[in-house]
């Protein structure tokens, strides 16, 4: 693999660029869903181990 030329001032942000709304929102959503998974998860959880314990309750 031939190496790629790296541009000079690439870190730096185009002014020109426009604000995307679609991007705004796409990574606040991925943020959200990385903060919120670990209590999903455990909601989850509970609400399985709840309902395995009242199906427990009723078969006996």
């Amino acid at each position: 693999m031939a190496p790629v030329p790296i541009e000079k001032h690439q870190d730096q942000l185009d002014h020109n660029e426009q604000f995307s709304l679609r991007h705004a929102l796409g990574s606040l959503a991925t943020g959200v869903f990385f903060v919120l998974m670990p209590r999903l998860l455990a909601l989850r959880k509970a609400i399985v181990g709840l309902w395995n314990k009242m199906r427990g309750r009723h078969k006996t």
